[in-house]
């Protein structure tokens, strides 16, 4: 195992172009994907549906951007089954 081992790097130490593999490119996915996946989060769009409507709204932090805000459709009207 340990002759396997010392053979691979010197096969790695001969290829230039597999060692910049090896170093440059999980150095830069992580730079690349550090700008990608940007968790902060400054609002969230809302559609609030109750027959509480308003009194929910009111309840919600300002993170919340409510963009609309109404009753349940067909919440007034008695179910028949």
């Amino acid at each position: 195992m340990k002759a396997m081992i010392i053979k691979e790097f010197r096969e790695m130490r001969r290829d230039r172009r597999t060692v910049a593999m090896l170093v440059v490119l999980p150095v830069l996915l992580l730079v690349m994907f550090g700008y990608a996946a940007n968790f902060s989060v400054s609002s969230l769009r809302t559609v609030v549906v109750s027959s509480q409507a308003a009194a929910a709204q009111a309840k919600l932090p300002p993170l919340f951007d409510v963009v609309s805000c109404g009753r349940t459709p067909g919440a007034s009207r008695p179910r028949t089954s």
